[in-house]
């Protein structure tokens, strides 16, 4: 009698990872810190810091308008 030889497959489980795009008003101090960048496109997107994996910087301009306030408008593309 032979021994029966059984073949494995591997499933590759498929993951798609939702994308969002954000636009964020921040100040100078904080369009430098990527830390400032992901809460604040958090609080905008309305996903959880916890699910956000990765984050792309799409645009960035200056709002110089003002004479003392000076923002970074950004458009963030958030993965989670």
């Amino acid at each position: 009698m032979g021994i029966a030889h059984r073949r494995h497959t591997t499933i590759r489980k498929l993951t798609f990872r939702m994308q969002k795009q954000v636009d964020i008003r921040l100040t100078p101090e904080a369009a430098g810190n990527p830390k400032e960048i992901i809460l604040k496109a958090s609080q905008k997107s309305g996903v959880p810091v916890q699910q956000i994996r990765d984050y792309r910087i799409d645009r960035r301009s200056i709002d110089a308008r003002g004479k003392k306030k000076v923002v970074f408008q950004l458009r963030v593309t958030i993965s989670d």
